[in-house]
């Protein structure tokens, strides 16, 4: 049950990269080429050349859930999951490196994931080490923290400190967000 529900994921993903003319979309989708889901596999050549030798290599074999060709000459690895998570941004790192060693026609090989949500903290993660994040939406990740509810004098005194654009007046209202530490009820603007 748990197959089908990743099957009918990749699916869906695949073809929302498809119709948005993802990834690249300046390029027009005549110059593309998708390949999905799980019809291109990796591995082979790494096998080849530690086999016989003392590794294990039945990991190396790997089904790539996405590539896109474009202009034959560059190569988009994308990987698809449901949530953005450290195991998505891994793969493609390695997904990638076994890539360029057995296709080394391809000029240039970029990385990208496809996923339902993404927080923006692992997306500037990903986009830090060169890896394009597609997602349908964006969530943001946040601690659970135990929250207390504000008296009325301390929404009138939020409000009165944000009209008076204190305590850093020197710093434009635009530049800063309101918030209220929990526990100790004390309120402050984080920039």
């Amino acid at each position: 049950m748990i197959k089908k529900k990743e099957n009918e994921l990749e699916r869906k993903l695949f073809e929302w990269i498809k119709n948005k003319n993802l990834p690249e979309k300046e390029i027009p989708k005549e110059n593309k080429e998708w390949i999905g889901i799980e019809e291109w596999e990796i591995g082979h050549m790494l096998a080849a050349k530690f086999s016989g030798i003392k590794y294990d290599v039945d990991h190396i074999y790997k089904r790539l859930d996405c590539v896109c060709i474009i202009n034959n000459e560059r190569a988009w690895i994308i990987e698809f999951k449901r949530n953005l998570n450290y195991e998505a941004i891994g793969q493609v790192l390695v997904y990638k490196d076994v890539f360029e060693m057995e296709y080394p026609e391809y000029a240039e090989v970029k990385m990208g994931i496809a996923c339902e949500k993404a927080d923006h903290f692992l997306k500037n993660v990903a986009e830090k080490i060169g890896i394009k994040v597609f997602s349908l939406y964006m969530t943001r990740k946040t601690t659970k923290r135990k929250t207390t509810k504000l008296k009325s004098w301390e929404k009138e005194l939020l409000e009165w400190i944000k009209k008076e654009n204190l305590p850093e007046k020197e710093i434009p209202k635009k530049r800063k967000e309101m918030a209220s530490a929990t526990g100790n009820r004390k309120c402050y603007y984080r920039l």
